[in-house]
């Protein structure tokens, strides 16, 4: 868990650093409540490209590579295809030693009917169903994992004192924005699902 959280914003971005680009595209969401310190935002159906590792301990920077060797050509069609944000970090307990870890890119909407499929091992197109989600929106850089922690838990305790109902808190999402050229107005995010 502490080298997951840890290589959240080192690798989270990195595709947006070798394309020396900000993403042109977000993930787009509507938010259903805005109660200032959190929002709860739906995401409709949509397609990522993902990569999973189910192991001890996670080694991200696999993933970062498979996926962007998509967005760069590795798919059935050679397309070279725009980074997105966010990039989306998710862990969840397998058993007492496994974990997965998954990391996502949001698929641009021109290429949302029919994505090109991956052509490296390991790589999928994934249709995440409609997601509603609790979300804590920050700035900064997240080097540590206090980084992600403090916000992770400033929101539950913020949804808690809400009184929001059907939050999952067993598993959340690290999601990032931003390139690691940009050093003004970062954005992170902390997302936990609510389930409805």
């Amino acid at each position: 868990m502490k080298r997951f959280i840890a290589c959240l914003a080192v690798l989270a971005f990195s595709a947006a650093f070798e394309l020396d680009t900000e993403a042109e595209e977000i993930a787009p969401y509507t938010v259903i409540k805005d109660a200032g310190t959190y929002e709860i935002r739906v995401y409709e159906s949509a397609k990522w490209v993902c990569h999973d590792e189910m192991r001890k301990k996670p080694k991200m920077y696999t993933s970062f590579m498979k996926l962007f060797g998509y967005i760069t050509g590795e798919n059935e069609m050679g397309y070279t295809i725009n980074m997105t944000a966010p990039v989306t970090m998710m862990e969840d307990r397998v058993d007492a030693v496994t974990n997965r870890y998954q990391m996502c890119f949001y698929i641009p909407a021109a290429h949302q009917m029919e994505p090109p499929m991956p052509t490296e091992p390991g790589v999928y197109i994934e249709t995440r169903p409609r997601l509603t989600v609790a979300t804590r929106t920050f700035g900064g850089w997240v080097t540590k994992m206090r980084g992600w922690l403090v916000h992770k838990k400033a929101l539950e305790a913020d949804l808690k004192a809400a009184g929001e109902q059907g939050v999952d808190y067993s598993r959340f999402y690290g999601a990032g924005y931003d390139s690691p050229m940009k050093y003004d107005n970062r954005r992170n995010e902390v997302w936990f699902v609510v389930n409805q």
